[in-house]
């Protein structure tokens, strides 16, 4: 299964239905190992610092790392982070960095090599965060639990670069969670050179740490990556990952369409099966029916989401429907 399936942030644990191809006399005789999905909903950045939506996140945790990551069990874990410690009163939390990793090749290094990650890159990206002229959606990340000065805002010393290889982050009070929420794309680490290069539109310039590298954005119509060869992750085997050559998102955005161009053997992956092809694919069990086995993958795997209920209390557009929103939350007796 693509990693990205393992990698959202929230804290419900519902099933994700995915189809994932088995190829066929319509597969492709490009021997290039290209992985290709489709993204119906709109993609608005490959910013980490907007990785508010499935669309955003799906699409940058490609590209980039942070210090922790979930794992096959959803547990969060090391990632370029090699190991980390937390002080016994649950309010100091110290990453000691892998040495070898790199930033994606690219015009903001000089030779256009990337250069090798540090903790002061760390402490740039989370401050980065925080910073009103960034307008990230993700400062909530920090804001409230990392130390604050006397105006009630994260302080200077709540992110620390020891050294080179060491990051520290200080919060004010214990917070269980906090190790999780940095698995978020919000804490991915950027470059420095690469914000400041393009500012607002390092959006469509992405540079991170991750399997693969940005190559193009034909916006609104498909995304390509390209295989980072500088990867740090090796498999059990030692063998260099990722395994693919490349990554291709397109964009359509009706579902219909979507799975038909799934079963022409032009998608390897689709997620959800929608209410108008359920029948069609499975029998009430969830069993996959017959004319579609052998055609496909079929898979349920957990996956965080988080869900809400948003409740209307202005009086004037309630018009007398008070109680019968009260009721359909909490059930009511028929009058």
């Amino acid at each position: 299964m693509f990693p990205f399936l393992r990698r959202f942030a929230g804290f419900a644990l519902p099933l994700l239905t995915a189809l994932a191809s088995c190829g066929g006399p319509s597969s492709p005789t490009d021997e290039r190992r290209v992985f290709r999905y489709n993204q119906p909903e709109a993609l608005s950045s490959l910013d980490p610092a907007f990785a508010r939506n499935q669309a955003n996140t799906w699409a940058v945790t490609q590209l980039y790392n942070g210090l922790v990551e979930l794992d096959d069990q959803l547990k969060p874990g090391p990632a370029l982070a090699r190991h980390y410690d937390i002080s016994s009163d649950g309010r100091r939390y110290t990453f000691t960095l892998r040495p070898n990793v790199y930033f994606h090749d690219s015009e903001v290094f000089p030779g256009g090599k990337g250069r090798r990650v540090t903790a002061q890159d760390f402490v740039y990206s989370f401050r980065r965060l925080l910073d009103p002229v960034t307008a990230s959606t993700g400062g909530w990340i920090f804001r409230g639990k990392v130390l604050e000065n006397a105006a009630g805002e994260p302080s200077d010393t709540a992110f620390v670069a020891v050294n080179d290889s060491t990051v520290r982050i200080y919060l004010q009070e214990p917070f269980i969670p906090f190790l999780s929420i940095l698995t978020m794309p919000y804490a991915y680490v950027v470059p420095r050179e690469a914000v400041q290069r393009y500012g607002k539109d390092f959006r469509e310039h992405p540079v991170g740490t991750g399997p693969f590298q940005f190559k193009d954005w034909d916006e609104g119509n498909a995304i390509v990556y390209h295989r980072n060869p500088r990867y740090w992750r090796k498999d059990a085997q030692g063998q260099p990952l990722p395994y693919l050559d490349a990554v291709q998102i397109s964009f359509i955005q009706d579902r219909k369409t979507e799975f038909l161009t799934f079963q022409q053997g032009k998608l390897d992956f689709v997620s959800g099966i929608r209410a108008g092809s359920r029948d069609l694919i499975l029998h009430p069990d969830g069993t996959v029916r017959e004319d579609f086995e052998g055609k496909f993958r079929f898979e349920k795997v957990p996956y965080l989401n988080t869900e809400y209920l948003g409740i209307q209390q202005d009086p004037t557009n309630l018009r007398g429907r008070r109680r019968i929103l009260r009721c359909a939350i909490n059930g009511c007796a028929r009058p």
